[in-house]
């Protein structure tokens, strides 16, 4: 059940502003069959053993006050979760026996008969996840939530959506459906893997291995270099991209080009740089913030067929 200042709120006037989130709120929830939540990854924490090897481990549990005060427009009001009677004291006020939900980790809750804790928990406590902006109270308590709304429907199929993708990438650099060792230097060379045109194909391909199917600090592959994999080696017949890409790499293995950060000295503006002695002496172009720089250079290079001209000129000395 839930009390708002010690009243039922299924007692409350249809236009009373909790009573109109509350029944905005639990029509979201009723669309639900079940809803799971569990730990945000940000509150694992990593222990270490003797071994010494560490591992993720989350909190035992948390305690969500199930009595929250809020303000709102109309005023304030004390909204309480409570799932048994409380008891009527003598000033008509109510003593609520549970006083906290202990949240203790991963939680299916059916909705049909969950709907109040549902509610509390998601629209209502200091710790609730993220929620549409106008299913939300005003909260002057909230908290950084330390728990997610999890759907499992839709976390199943992005596994399986990336494991086919992971299969068709290692399908292509080892398998029956591996391109031809021309196009896989340049690919390679595109992917900023040194020396890609100089050692032999089963070690670029070792490179591209570790490249591709390394997983990160949080366990999880990098699926933008997987796709861009798989977007390079998909045939086309323009190789124009691929071929500036390896020929921008073997420039930098030879210490022609190298990107050069602004200093506010000599170098004004961050950018790809002609080398000369180790030290840089002209631009090629400047570096846009936020974008790729490889991409930045190749585009550049495509549409200035001269400077690419030069590139390659250097290239050959």
């Amino acid at each position: 059940m839930i009390d708002v200042n010690f009243k039922n709120i299924e007692t409350l006037a249809k236009d009373h502003p909790i009573k109109v989130i509350y029944q905005e709120a639990t029509a979201f929830i009723r669309e639900q069959e079940k809803i799971v939540i569990d730990w945000i990854p940000s509150r694992g924490k990593i222990h270490f053993k003797k071994d010494p090897s560490a591992r993720k481990e989350f909190p035992s549990g948390e305690s969500i006050p199930t009595t929250e005060i809020y303000s709102h427009e109309s005023g304030e009001y004390s909204i309480t979760y409570s799932p048994v009677a409380p008891r009527v004291l003598g000033n008509g006020n109510k003593e609520y026996p549970v006083r906290n939900y202990r949240f203790i980790g991963k939680t299916v809750l059916v909705t049909k008969s969950n709907i109040d804790l549902l509610f509390f928990l998601l629209f209502v406590s200091r710790f609730r996840p993220p929620i549409p902006e106008k299913k939300k109270l005003q909260n002057p308590n909230f908290k950084p939530n330390f728990f997610e709304i999890v759907d499992l429907k839709k976390r199943a199929s992005v596994i399986i959506e990336q494991e086919e993708t992971i299969f068709k990438a290692k399908s292509r650099l080892f398998g029956d459906n591996k391109i031809e060792e021309s196009i896989l230097r340049l690919v390679a060379g595109t992917m900023q893997i040194p020396d890609a045109d100089t050692v032999s194909i089963e070690e670029v391909k070792q490179r591209l291995n570790v490249k591709l199917f390394t997983k990160g600090k949080d366990d999880h592959y990098n699926m933008v270099i997987i796709n861009e994999f798989l977007e390079m080696t998909k045939g086309k017949d323009d190789k124009s991209f691929l071929e500036i890409g390896g020929l921008i790499q073997t420039a930098i293995d030879k210490k022609v080009i190298s990107k050069v950060k602004a200093d506010g000295k000599a170098i004004k503006v961050t950018g790809w740089y002609f080398i000369q002695d180790l030290k840089p002496v002209d631009i090629i172009c400047a570096i846009p913030v936020g974008k790729k720089q490889v991409e930045v250079l190749s585009n550049y290079l495509k549409d200035n067929p001269d400077v690419l001209a030069v590139l390659k000129a250097a290239l050959t000395v």
